[in-house]
């Protein structure tokens, strides 16, 4: 994977700085008025659900984001950062502020999406993945008694 090393430059430097300041307005000029951001598998959709978002979420609960790493893949800027405020706690172990990933798409100089998650390193396959190997596509056993998709099913 093709990742450099940046620093924190143009929009996305502009978005984190409005979210540390605790600015909506400033906050809202950085995205493109298409954009969508998905938190934590909830899908937000344009500027009204987006200025909704980071005022109930972001300003409500003062979040700030300490960056801690930012990478360019392909003209997308992946930031990793602390983010702390005012927030519930509890779930977070020894109610540490949690470390973030940010997935920003930019383009014309404002973003289109962006993406907020914890991520974790992959732990490798199952193990039972490493034990058996994979046997070939059988038709007689990997193909549905019943075509579930109308007619008689595909050619054989």
């Amino acid at each position: 994977m093709t990742l450099t090393s940046t620093g924190l430059v143009g929009v996305v430097k502009d978005h984190i700085d409005a979210i540390n300041a605790f600015d909506v307005d400033r906050i809202m000029a950085t995205f493109h008025d298409e954009a969508y951001l998905n938190d934590f598998n909830r899908e937000i959709r344009g500027p009204d659900q987006i200025r909704r978002f980071f005022q109930v979420e972001f300003v409500g609960d003062q979040i700030t984001m300490e960056v801690v790493t930012v990478a360019d893949h392909f003209g997308d800027v992946i930031v990793t950062a602390v983010f702390d405020g005012t927030f519930d706690r509890t779930m977070l172990p020894d109610g540490e502020a949690p470390l973030l990933t940010t997935y920003y798409a930019v383009r014309d100089d404002k973003i289109t999406s962006l993406f907020i998650m914890s991520n974790a390193p992959w732990p490798g396959p199952p193990a039972r993945l490493l034990e058996e190997p994979p046997r070939p596509f059988d038709p007689a056993v990997d193909r549905p008694a019943v075509w579930p998709y109308g007619d008689s099913g595909p050619a054989q």
